[in-house]
């Protein structure tokens, strides 16, 4: 039987501009089971980024609830939270936020240490065909592989959820598809679970569901769209 690994419930994210308010999120209800991968798709503005922060605790809702294997997150305090993202959620984000100063290798370091159930550092970076490129700074990386350096740094962990915003944005195609083999390959032999955020209707094929969002909304859900692998996208 699967397992719910996050439940929210009536999720609401209103941000206030002098007298004027914005609903950046408005009553979402959504659940992500264990061992799935989901894309999100919505034009800018849709909500998507607010909703994957809430997701990872990174932000907090103005309503509503969140559940990580029934545990309620939206009443921990700030120190739990950060604990449970260091613990539990790999983040990666459109750009790479890399520490310059620190080698492709260095920077994987500064997070081998969290979680229960570890690989080394050496596993990642090999795992996304970076061993070769480890005493490398992220100015001597293309962009694909300081993207793929923070996908390393990210299930170094082997983080439950990991959380990816716009990961091929700041990519060209090709180097977007390797990207992606790299999510899936994450996804599919560790099983851990993923939600990626994305404009790009093509990457729906490597989804197990996708979440379509418009105006702070979820407008709709389509299931078993796992037709494709990512090395056959045509974007």
């Amino acid at each position: 039987m699967t397992e719910v690994l996050l439940e929210a419930k009536g999720l609401g994210k209103r941000y206030a501009f002098g007298e004027t308010f914005v609903d950046a999120l408005a009553n979402v209800d959504f659940s992500l089971q264990t061992g799935e991968l989901v894309v999100v798709l919505g034009p800018s503005g849709s909500g998507k980024s607010t909703f994957l922060n809430i997701l990872g605790t990174l932000d907090r809702p103005t309503v509503g609830t969140l559940n990580y294997k029934n545990e309620l997150m939206t009443e921990k305090t700030d120190e739990e939270l950060c604990a449970f993202r260091r613990e539990k959620v790999g983040l990666v984000f459109q750009f790479y936020n890399l520490i310059p100063s620190l080698t492709a290798l260095e920077n994987v370091q500064l997070i081998e240490s969290h979680g229960e159930s570890a690989m080394s550092s050496e596993d990642a970076l090999r795992r996304l065909n970076l061993w070769e490129r480890r005493n490398h700074f992220p100015s001597e990386l293309s962009g694909g592989e300081q993207q793929r350096v923070a996908i390393a740094r990210a299930i170094v962990k082997k983080p439950a959820l990991l959380l990816c915003d716009e990961p091929t944005g700041a990519l060209d195609v090709s180097t977007g598809v390797v990207v992606l083999q790299a999510i899936e390959e994450v996804h599919h032999d560790f099983g851990v679970s993923v939600m990626l955020i994305t404009h790009n209707v093509m990457i729906a094929g490597i989804a197990d569901r996708v979440i379509h969002m418009s105006g702070g909304k979820i407008t709709s859900i389509e299931k078993n769209l796992k037709h494709m692998l990512a090395r056959d996208l045509q974007w």
